[in-house]
């Protein structure tokens, strides 16, 4: 899969995480890290990313995920804070 298809199916499975996914893990997994493959839709949630990452490559081998923190904009924050979805 090229970078671009890669960007297309991040784009698709993002918007599937908003719709499909983020009512069932919100609000009681917010603040918790949700890696999602985005060929497949299979997802794992853990405190850090790499255990959820680490447990769903046991499962899957694809190279695209999606990593989301649940209830924030952005999965890593550097420099800065923390803005919760909320204040988007």
């Amino acid at each position: 899969m090229t970078d671009d298809e890669l960007t297309k199916q991040a784009e698709k499975w993002l918007g599937h995480y908003h719709a499909k996914i983020r009512p069932l893990v919100y609000p009681q997994q917010k603040g918790r890290m949700l890696v999602l493959d985005i060929e497949s839709g299979d997802y794992e949630i853990a405190d850090r990313e790499s255990l959820a990452r680490e447990r769903l490559q046991e499962r899957r081998t694809a190279p695209g995920l999606l990593v989301v923190k649940i209830g924030y904009r952005a999965a890593s924050c550097i420099p800065g804070r923390w803005v919760p979805e909320e204040e988007c």
